[in-house]
């Protein structure tokens, strides 16, 4: 009698044992119909390969990657000068009603903004006679420290590679340099620049011919040198 209350006990015993061990908890129920619930919803969300969400996070870290290189080359873009962004701001900055120190300063800016142009908004502003009028309105001293500042990027390049040729050489470069100028840009030759000049030019090399030349034929030969610089890039 005593064994089988002792069997009973132990069913017992084991069968509540068993029921507490697997016997959910109330938050853990709840979550996992939560859980179940948004499955229901969603299957394809749940469904992705884990393979496929690494993809689709590269993918992300690109366009956004993109978008913020996109972002950079507009802005340089828009702070980069052109022919039109000179002329506006020559309009907007006379130089007939300034002097001192802010004459100065709009000298500084005109020349900046001219070097940060490339070859052909160069020619645009020549062309249509911007260039020349700004600097009619200089002193002499301001012309000259205004040609000095504004020569074309890699002129000491081109007159160290002009003064190693030799003087036929060299003749046949500025002949050349000359009718492509033209051709290019329907440009007349340089006012003043006569085949005399052109001998001097030749037989004393650039850099002397420069430096012995006036403010105003630095001026009309600066056709001539940007179409000499772009003839010995294209030799490199």
């Amino acid at each position: 009698m005593n064994r089988e209350k002792k069997a009973c006990k132990s069913v017992v015993c084991k069968t509540h044992s068993t029921r507490v061990r697997f016997r959910p908890k109330p938050a853990q129920s709840r979550r996992g119909g939560e859980l179940a619930a948004r499955r229901g919803l969603f299957p394809k969300l749940w469904q992705i390969p884990s393979c496929m969400k690494i993809w689709r996070n590269v993918l992300l870290v690109l366009v956004l990657v993109w978008a913020v290189a996109g972002s950079i080359i507009y802005g340089v873009r828009q702070a980069r000068p052109t022919a039109q962004s000179l002329t506006v701001y020559l309009e907007k900055h006379p130089l007939a009603t300034e002097s001192g120190t802010k004459r100065a300063k709009i000298i500084t800016r005109v020349g900046n903004m001219l070097n940060g142009l490339s070859l052909e908004d160069r020619q645009t502003l020549r062309g249509d006679g911007v260039t020349r009028d700004f600097f009619i309105s200089l002193t002499p001293a301001e012309q000259a420290n205004f040609l000095d500042a504004t020569l074309p990027a890699g002129f000491k390049q081109i007159m160290e590679a002009f003064n190693k040729m030799e003087p036929e050489k060299r003749k046949e470069f500025v002949n050349r340099a000359l009718a492509e100028a033209k051709k290019r840009q329907g440009e007349a030759p340089p006012a003043g620049l006569n085949d005399q000049l052109v001998q001097k030019m030749v037989n004393q090399g650039l850099n002397t011919f420069y430096a012995e030349a006036s403010a105003n034929a630095k001026l009309d030969l600066a056709p001539l040198i940007e179409q000499m610089q772009r003839n010995l890039q294209s030799l490199r």
